[in-house]
């Protein structure tokens, strides 16, 4: 299971049913979209919006976009992405497999445990070939006014504990292989998570 899965059956199934779906609010920059319902909107790779326009028809979005309507906020701006959707589950649980978000690694990923802990998945099931690109990878975990906490380094994984009162961020940082994401900003408090696909690195 993703770790982004963990709990959202719970957390979801504490929203109220809505009567219908709400229609979303166009911004400017996606003006020539049609109207969109917001329960079928997903996040899919680079961040770009999927939703369904139609029977069988998938419309999707890319570069600058705005989504906004009843409980839920999606901008795409500059190489970032910010979701707000009521809950840290829920606005989790948009995100398909292929947007890699907290990806490190291939299908290798940041997993939020229980709240106010965080780990990743197990870098030894790589193989053999691949260690090398694995021990390239460094992610870092830093809370306001807080020190810098090392995640994974030289593939040696560690398990932190965090406030989850307070945003956190998660850098990831690789020389020889790609990132889909090097920063996360978990928000628990405001139910939202901030993506970027390009960031400095922590000081």
């Amino acid at each position: 299971m993703k770790w982004w899965m963990i709990g959202i059956a719970a957390l979801v199934g504490c929203a109220p049913a809505p009567s219908g779906p709400p229609l979303l609010a166009v911004s400017t920059q996606v003006a020539s979209a049609p109207s969109v319902a917001c329960a079928t909107a997903r996040i899919g790779e680079d961040g770009e919006l999927r939703w369904q326009g139609g029977p069988g028809q998938e419309d999707i979005l890319r570069d600058a976009y705005t989504l906004s309507c009843e409980g839920l906020f999606v901008s795409l701006r500059d190489s970032t992405l910010y979701v707000k959707a009521g809950s840290l589950a829920r606005a989790m649980a948009l995100f398909d497999e292929d947007a890699f978000l907290g990806s490190y690694f291939a299908d290798l990923s940041l997993r939020l445990d229980t709240p106010g802990e965080l780990s990743v998945d197990d870098p030894d099931s790589t193989p053999e070939a691949l260690a090398e690109k694995v021990n390239d990878v460094v992610v870092t975990v830093v809370q306001p006014n807080g020190e810098r906490q090392v995640l994974l380094s030289r593939s040696t994984a560690a398990r932190i504990t965090y406030d989850p009162s307070k945003p956190v961020d998660v850098y990831f940082s690789a020389q020889q292989s790609p990132l889909a994401w090097e920063r996360l900003t978990l928000n628990a408090a405001e139910g939202s998570i901030t993506a970027f696909r390009v960031a400095a690195p922590p000081r």
